[in-house]
């Protein structure tokens, strides 16, 4: 009896039906993207030994940047499309640090007009330097204006109870009296006298009024 001959790895891939290279190029960007890898990735020998057989190629870096970069642009145009379609938005604020590195982010929601609940992270932005209030600021403004949302579009934004969001809204607004908090008591009154000594770190949410003119900010609304 003769013995079979052992396939070799690189055979079997052989002898099945290929990817499509475009549906290939998709995935591998779709790996970078959600992974958060390094676009040299595609660059490592040991990267591309996985697909070796398979009856595909490997994009170079430079290209898979280009098309991150493509993708990106549709992708905010989309949601800027998105939002400009909507009579009003509300957003929500807060910022991140990981290994003496913080981050800004501001997502937005609506409902369309089929009356289903939207979403979009608008940002995501490095936040270098002591986190002021005026900092902040000039953050949701340069946010704000990116998807021009003004003050007649923009109802709320909402943000937890840190002294120094606090203070961003309360510093850049006409009237004091405009920043409402809507957290209620143990026996449900409201509490609409807060203090920044009150601010504290926990998880309690504030939703802030900010229909009056933020000064420098475009960005209120009702």
């Amino acid at each position: 009896m003769t013995a079979k001959k052992q396939q070799r790895i690189t055979d079997r891939f052989t002898n099945r039906s290929t990817v499509d290279q475009g549906v290939f190029d998709e995935r591998i960007l779709n790996f970078i993207i959600i992974t958060m890898s390094a676009a040299s990735i595609i660059d490592n020998p040991s990267f591309n030994d996985l697909f070796t057989g398979m009856g595909v190629h490997v994009m170079s870096r430079n290209t898979a940047t280009k098309k991150i970069d493509i993708n990106y642009t549709k992708l905010m145009n989309q949601i800027k499309e998105d939002i400009s379609k909507t009579s009003y938005v509300c957003t929500t604020a807060d910022i991140w640090s990981t290994k003496r590195r913080s981050f800004f982010g501001l997502t937005c929601h609506w409902i369309n007009k089929n009356y289903e609940r939207c979403s979009a992270a608008l940002a995501c932005k490095r936040f270098t330097g002591s986190h002021t209030y005026d900092k902040i600021a000039e953050m949701l403004e340069s946010i704000h204006s990116e998807f021009n949302l003004h003050k007649d579009k923009l109802v709320a934004t909402i943000s937890d109870n840190g002294s120094n969001f606090v203070k961003a809204f309360r510093e850049f607004q006409c009237d004091a009296d405009d920043v409402l908090k809507l957290s209620t008591t143990s026996d449900g009154k409201e509490e609409n006298d807060f203090s920044l000594s009150k601010a504290t770190n926990e998880e309690e949410r504030e939703f802030l009024d900010i229909s009056s003119d933020l000064s420098s900010i475009d960005c209120p609304g009702m």
